[in-house]
C-alpha cells in the first residue's frame, strides 16, 4: 500500500501580454493558486497474478476562481485506476502474458485496455486495444541489470486522429534502483503486460510538486 502528497501550482500571469485595447479585457486578471492533494494505492501479488487499484489524487480542485462573472473555472477531478493481469509458463523458456487496465472519471467515458503477449527468456512483445481509442504494441528487454529497453508503438482506430496520424513511436527505458532480486516465479515489474500509456487530446502545462 502506497500514500502520496502534493498539489498543482496554477499560475497565470497576463500583465505580460500585449493588450491591443485601451481598456483590456476584464475577464483577464492574473491568477496563481496552489492546490493541494493526496492519493492512494495497494498492490496485490500473488506468484502468477497481480491486481492494483489506486486513486493518485483524491481531491477535486480547481484551477481558476471567478470573478464578477467573467472567468471560467476548470475543474480537476478524481481519476480511479485498477488493473488486473497474469504470468502464465507455457514452457521453461516461454510465457504467456496480459493485462487489463481500467480507467474511471465522473463526466466522462471509461477508458479500458486489455493487453496480452508473449515471453521468451529477457525478451516480451506485446499488443494491446483501447476500446474505441487504438491499438497499441510494444517490445520489451530486460537486461542483466537494472535496465529494461524499450519500443512502444500507438495507431488510433476512432475519431478525427485516425485520419491524421499514423500513430506515435517512442522509446522506453526503465531503471531499478534499490530492488531486491525478485524469487524465481514472480511476477517482475516489467512482466505485467504492454506498456499502456493513453494519449491526451490536448494538454495544460501545469507545475506540480510531488512528496512521497
Amino acid at each position: 500500500m502506497g500514500l502520496a502528497a502534493g498539489g498543482n501550482n496554477f499560475s497565470v500571469d497576463l500583465n505580460n501580454l500585449n493588450n491591443l485595447e485601451t481598456t483590456g479585457d476584464r475577464a483577464f486578471s492574473s491568477y496563481s493558486h496552489f492546490n493541494p492533494n493526496i492519493g492512494v494505492g495497494i498492490y496485490l501479488q500473488s506468484e502468477k497474478y497481480f491486481l492494483s487499484i489506486s486513486l493518485p489524487e483524491i481531491l477535486s480542485t480547481k484551477r481558476y476562481k471567478e470573478q464578477n462573472g467573467f472567468s471560467t473555472t476548470p475543474e480537476d477531478l478524481p481519476h480511479f485506476y485498477a488493473i488486473a493481469g497474469a504470468k502464465l509458463p507455457l514452457s521453461s523458456d516461454w510465457s504467456w502474458v496480459g493485462s487489463t487496465l481500467v480507467r474511471y472519471v465522473a463526466a466522462a467515458p471509461w477508458s479500458v485496455v486489455a493487453n496480452t503477449g508473449l515471453g521468451y527468456k529477457k525478451l516480451e512483445a506485446t499488443v494491446g486495444y483501447q476500446f474505441d481509442v487504438g491499438i497499441t504494441g510494444t517490445l520489451l528487454l530486460k537486461t542483466d541489470g537494472a535496465f529494461t529497453l524499450g519500443y512502444p508503438y500507438q495507431a488510433p482506430t476512432a475519431g478525427q486522429l485516425a485520419s491524421i496520424t499514423g500513430g506515435s513511436h517512442e522509446l522506453l527505458l526503465k531503471i531499478r534502483l534499490g530492488s531486491p532480486t525478485p524469487k524465481e516465479g514472480n511476477i517482475e515489474e516489467d512482466d505485467i503486460g504492454t506498456y499502456n500509456k493513453e494519449k491526451a487530446l490536448s494538454s495544460i502545462t501545469n507545475s506540480r510538486i510531488q512528496i512521497n
